[in-house]
């Protein structure tokens, strides 16, 4: 709007100490803002010619309109430049104006921004793709004649829309040439999503940046697919940060039209051309909408009115000031806008430029934090994807392929320690050694404190305490129960000349050293565990370090080696194993304390167990009385239940009870040994081992001191085709990136300064 007090202005700029300049020109170059408006155009406008549109949503201006809306009359007074007109240069492509206010006579400098394929739209590329395409090239020289614009526009245009030509070709083409050689050509394509860029200066324009997009068409006899093309072209435009300014020709029924269906998704700032071709009493629908009485087709940031040089008077060639000039006595002597005075600063171009440079740099304020973020993770991510890529072949390939192996090692080392980030193998072990421990348990002898029952179906064996546990069976015995009869003849089987009441050493060795016949298979059962987990562990390994370097067949030549070595540490550890447990197969302990602590404690509870059993002998009450009667018979009377069992004498499967604490003593000594002996093996042996060999092996595996060595690390180190483009596309990236990033540090310093 026009800023005619200081209120209005500090309401627009969120400023209440804001010192009031009258208004000069069609901008808000006389305002104390502009000098921060200015920076934050040209910021945008700086990122933009920099490609950060690839990256980040930037804030602009988008023109939109149907076909013959006055679109383009907008953009040359809003501009103050000429742009083709006649049926075969009508805008085909994106005009980007960049208006920059310097005390300088005007200029203009050409570029060209082109898409990925030439006509498809960003939808389908990747980011990357679109930056490597976002640079922009200069079209031609510095203009410093306006009249020359319009030709040279025409010549852009040509060479956006003729991309298997080079640009250069067209800067000089005569309009004969043009004619003759590229109107209506066949390689001509219909429309582009390419773009125009015309960058002015001049003391006579406002501080602003916007894209003229093609007008909206309903057919084309070209094809209806360009009807579709140029659809999509607007709505890809208008998506994300953009103020949109819709252009509304006065003569038609606006709500019937495309682009007013498009934009009001959008929230646009509307305007309204060609209100000179009203005749009277057509005017009251606008008035209504201008004026806001008509609430159904109000706009975001509300509608303007502009009054735009007809067929007639463009011909005769007006001066941009003329042409502000006659907008500008328009609205303040034609009926009934002259009558509207309270919405005069809804009326005319000048009004519109000031409205939306400072829209414009709203938008740009708010936008920033969020630009600088994206950028900053962009480049992050950037430089994150570059570290996971293999350096390029240094000179002495030998020497960086070892560093690489050393680093591959130090990740072996953390994996072996189970260090933050690589515990996987560590936690598996513990696994599989506490599956040992329970197996190992499993296979303890089940003593039974009885004689077998006569019965078919014998009685549940009773479920005897472990010492080691110190409570009930958590790990039941896989054992079968030996009781005391059976372990009587098992012993007396072993006898030879030995004296009575001496059983010979070798009952109990045969005896302990059934239960450990199981040991072996539990043994071999955990260390295959751990084999098949570190090969999974190693493999994953070599391939995060080594798997981008296919072509080279380093990685598949690095897990040959570790194979190798794994199975090299597994035999020697194996041979450890066997050693082992053939160990235990000499039953021995120097622990005489030990020994004498869990051989009473196992005594008494065989014991308790054979009284429980003795107590729950049962007898028919027939049987009772028998006995009884024989007992008086010789004298002995008045006798209980209870004394019966006195009558029976002492224990007569005493040996055998203390062979059975015994032999349970001797296993649980061996058992809490080799439940941690085994571990301690495999841990030593094997993994220790084999994280002290590794790099060792690797080296001596890949020949890198053997002669010839640089060469074959050079073979080795040879990437693929693929990982070469893929890095000097993140080279590529994370310069642009690093230039935007600086563009933004710098240009907030001068931002803040102007503020």
């Amino acid at each position: 709007m026009i800023l005619t007090d200081a209120s209005q202005l500090a309401q627009l700029n969120g400023n209440d100490k804001v010192t009031f300049y009258p208004q000069k020109g069609a901008g808000i170059f006389g305002n104390p803002i502009a000098l921060q408006v200015q920076s934050l155009v040209k910021l945008i406008d700086e990122l933009r010619a920099l490609g950060a549109e690839a990256f980040v949503d930037l804030p602009g201006i988008v023109v939109i309109g149907n076909q013959s809306a006055g679109k383009s009359s907008l953009v040359e007074a809003i501009g103050a430049i000429p742009l083709p007109r006649d049926i075969s240069t009508c805008t085909r492509c994106p005009i980007e104006c960049r208006l920059k206010n310097v005390d300088k006579d005007w200029s203009c400098q050409i570029r060209l921004r082109r898409n990925l394929d030439g006509s498809s739209l960003r939808g389908g590329l990747t980011d990357m793709d679109v930056a490597e395409n976002a640079l922009e090239e200069n079209f031609g020289p510095l203009l410093t004649d306006k009249s020359n614009l319009d030709g040279m526009i025409r010549r852009a245009q040509l060479a956006i829309l003729h991309r298997s030509v080079e640009a250069s070709t067209f800067v000089d083409l005569t309009d004969d040439e043009i004619a003759e050689d590229y109107t209506g050509d066949k390689i001509q394509t219909r429309f582009s999503s390419d773009v125009v860029c015309l960058e002015i200066e001049s003391r006579d324009v406002t501080d602003l940046s916007f894209i003229d997009l093609p007008g909206i068409i309903a057919y084309d006899p070209k094809g209806e697919e360009n009807v579709q093309f140029v659809e999509d072209l607007v709505k890809e435009n208008i998506r994300g940060n953009k103020l949109i300014l819709l252009t509304i020709p006065m003569k038609e029924d606006f709500q019937l039209q495309k682009a007013v269906f498009l934009a009001k998704k959008a929230d646009p700032l509307g305007v309204f051309t060609k209100p000179d071709t009203l005749k009277q009493g057509e005017h009251e629908p606008f008035v209504e909408i201008l004026t806001g009485r008509n609430q159904e087709c109000q706009l975001h940031h509300g509608y303007f009115v502009t009054r735009l040089p007809n067929v007639e008077e463009r011909k005769k060639n007006l001066s941009h000031s003329d042409v502000l000039a006659q907008d500008k006595g328009f609205f303040e002597e034609e009926k009934p806008w002259s009558e509207l005075l309270e919405f005069r600063d809804q009326m005319g171009v000048a009004n519109l430029t000031t409205k939306l440079s400072l829209l414009l740099s709203q938008l740009i304020t708010k936008s920033l934090p969020g630009i600088r973020n994206t950028v900053k993770q962009s480049l992050s991510e950037t430089v994150a994807a570059l570290d996971k890529l293999p350096t390029a072949i240094p000179e002495n390939a030998a020497h960086e392929l070892y560093d690489k192996l050393v680093t591959f090692r130090n990740d072996v080392h953390k994996l072996i320690e189970g260090e933050n980030g690589f515990k996987s193998l560590v936690q598996h072990c513990r696994g599989s050694y506490t599956e040992l421990k329970d197996n190992i348990l499993s296979s303890r002898p089940n003593f039974q404190p009885t004689e077998r029952p006569e019965t078919q179906e014998p009685h549940e064996p009773i479920r005897m305490k472990t010492v080691i546990m110190g409570n009930e069976n958590v790990v039941q015995s896989t054992s079968d129960p030996l009781y005391l009869d059976d372990l009587r003849k098992k012993l007396q089987s072993e006898v030879a000349r030995e004296l009575p009441f001496n059983l010979p050493f070798t009952a109990k060795r045969t005896l302990m050293l059934d239960y450990f016949e199981i040991w072996s298979d539990h043994s071999f059962k955990c260390f295959d565990s751990v084999t098949a987990q570190l090969r999974e562990c190693l493999v994953k390994l070599a391939n995060e370090h080594f798997g981008q370097y296919i072509l080279g067949g380093l990685e598949e030549e690095v897990r040959n080696i570790i194979e190798l070595e794994i199975d090299r540490h597994a035999a020697q550890t194996k041979c450890r194993i066997e050693w082992l447990l053939d160990l235990e197969q000499s039953p021995f302990t120097n622990d005489e304390n030990e020994y004498a602590k869990y051989r009473e404690s196992y005594l008494g509870i065989y014991k308790q167990g054979r009284k429980v059993d003795s107590s729950n002998a049962t007898h028919s009450p027939r049987e009772l009385d028998e006995a009884f009667a024989a007992l008086a018979k010789i004298g002995i009377k008045g006798l209980s239940v209870a004394d019966l069992s006195k009558l029976r004498g002492g224990e007569t499967f005493e040996e055998e009870l203390t062979v059975m604490a015994e032999v349970s003593t001797y296993f649980q000594i061996a058992y809490k040994r080799f439940i941690d002996n085994l571990p301690r093996i495999i841990d030593h042996d094997f993994l220790r081992a084999l994280d002290k060999d590794i790099l060792r092996a690797l080296g001596d595996g890949l020949q890198l001191n053997e002669v010839g060595g640089n060469s074959l690390a050079e073979r080795y180190l040879a990437e693929s085709p693929e990982t070469t483009i893929r890095r000097s596309e993140l080279l590529a990236r994370k310069e642009r990136l690093e230039e935007i990033m600086h563009k933004l540090k710098t240009s907030h310093q001068t931002i803040l300064k102007r503020t």
